[in-house]
């Protein structure tokens, strides 16, 4: 009876709790000659709602969806972070990414590669809010990239491609109970981080890298995660940030020594990604320590802006947390209190103790040493973009070039955990002036990758691609 005591287990939670299966959805390979899809739609309602996908008849289960100006490629992992199939979605993207770059009608256009993991109770259902709202970012990323190169911002063409990372975020598919599942999908997180994940971004590492043997500026690849989401890509992505990092460290001029030879060049060491941007992420901020010490190293080093040409930079990694996240805020260091009880922390001295305590127990953006930026929209009727402020407002202390952003967003931009796309939740602005959500977020980010040449003549790569820290 032992031996069949898993099997019981699984019947009682799928009969009483609504077991969610383990089996991949996107299981609809691409055809020799691929329908192109109408553009997505923008359900703003069902955004806000944000409700988990869950599986309807005649669903879109395409590996890889197809659209007029880019495409979006659906790589998912099981609870043990194994790709179905022996990697069969990871081999679709690859080759379809392959052919993209081998297309000579991409011989002069730049690649975008944005890469998505979801957070808790995702998947990727057609229907999933998050499947939807990463539907709109690609699709914002293409749009933005015309609109730059209308406006002269951009030199050349920028062929966007989404990479959507799904994983079984939600085990229990029932009301209430769906909440005890915290934990379970925090180590189901860990281990999608540590398994076939790791390959699909050696894949894109391999891709970007073959892009830059035609030209060394072909191809970007950003990284987004949300909540376990962007424990999922820190955890698989960090390592090698940090190795790209600390060689870029060494090779950045001291902007402090004015005896240093190489003056505002960049440093030769790529980092890659090119840059990691984490939205409200759920994990500890002691992990984070290392990147804070790294760039302390630099923080009061101001560039000298009286050089004729500066180049245009965009951080390496980003970290974005709303101001009214309850649930990386005051339940996540309610939870970690718990689970902390019996660790230990540095006693050399109490400041030691206490900053060590303070990260074991708060989420990033909640460690007030840790942030840099605070994220917010200026006066009037929301129609200006966000704007981004040092955090302490110190310009003469702090070097605005530091490869790595702590934010954090106004609720007009990040409205608590899930609202990072279309943050409000009812259909004003905070004027009220009844206008529908902006992507405030996204278009931020996004401006980062297309500045004004016009505002910034300074730049020397202006109209082209940011450089890496």
């Amino acid at each position: 009876m032992k031996a069949f005591a898993p099997i019981y287990c699984v019947l009682v939670c799928g009969v009483l709790f609504g077991c969610t299966s383990i089996t991949e959805i996107r299981t609809e390979k691409p055809a020799d000659n691929p329908a192109i899809l109408p553009e997505p739609k923008t359900d703003t309602a069902a955004f806000l709602a944000c409700r988990t996908g869950s599986k309807t008849k005649d669903e879109n289960r395409l590996i890889v969806e197809d659209y007029a100006n880019y495409f979006i490629g659906f790589a998912e992992f099981d609870d043990q972070g194994w790709a179905y199939k022996r990697d069969e979605q990871l081999a679709v993207i690859k080759s379809r990414i392959d052919a993209d770059l081998a297309d000579p009608r991409y011989a002069d256009t730049d690649f975008l590669v944005l890469v998505f993991a979801h957070g808790w109770h995702h998947n990727a259902h057609d229907n999933d809010c998050n499947v939807q709202e990463f539907r709109q970012m690609v699709r914002l990323a293409a749009e933005g990239t015309q609109d730059a190169i209308k406006n002269k911002l951009l030199v050349r063409q920028r062929r966007v491609i989404g990479v959507y990372v799904g994983w079984r975020g939600e085990s229990v598919d029932a009301p209430a109970l769906r909440y005890l599942t915290v934990i379970d999908r925090r180590d189901a997180a860990e281990r999608v981080a540590k398994g076939s994940v790791r390959q699909l971004f050696a894949n894109l590492h391999e891709e970007q890298v073959s892009a830059q043997r035609a030209r060394m500026d072909k191809m970007r690849t950003v990284v987004i995660g949300h909540s376990f989401g962007g424990l999922v890509a820190y955890s698989a992505m960090s390592q090698g940030q940090l190795n790209d990092l600390t060689q870029a460290s060494l090779e950045t001029p001291r902007y402090c020594d004015p005896s240093d030879p190489r003056g505002n060049t960049r440093p030769a060491a790529a980092v890659w990604p090119d840059s990691l941007i984490l939205i409200n992420p759920a994990f500890e901020a002691s992990r984070f320590e290392e990147f804070h010490r790294l760039v302390m190293e630099r923080a009061t080093c101001i560039p000298p802006l009286t050089q004729p040409k500066r180049v245009l930079v965009v951080p390496s990694l980003i970290v974005v947390t709303a101001e009214n996240d309850r649930w990386t805020g005051g339940v996540f260091t309610v939870g970690r209190s718990v689970s902390t009880l019996f660790e230990g922390y540095d006693r050399t001295d109490p400041s030691a103790t206490q900053a060590e305590r303070t990260a074991n127990l708060h989420a990033i953006g909640f460690v007030p040493a840790y942030v840099t930026h605070r994220l917010y929209l200026p006066p009037g009727d929301g129609s200006a973009p966000a704007i981004a402020s040092l955090s302490p407002a110190s310009p003469g202390k702090t070097n605005v070039d530091l490869p790595v952003w702590v934010v954090t967003a106004s609720k007009d931009i990040v409205n608590g955990h899930t609202g990072f796309l279309y943050a409000r939740l009812t259909g004003t602005n905070s004027n009220g002036t009844g206008k529908a959500p902006e992507p405030y977020l996204a278009n931020w980010l996004l401006d980062l990758y297309s500045k004004d040449c016009s505002a910034a003549p300074e730049m020397m790569n202006c109209g082209q691609w940011a450089t890496s820290p």
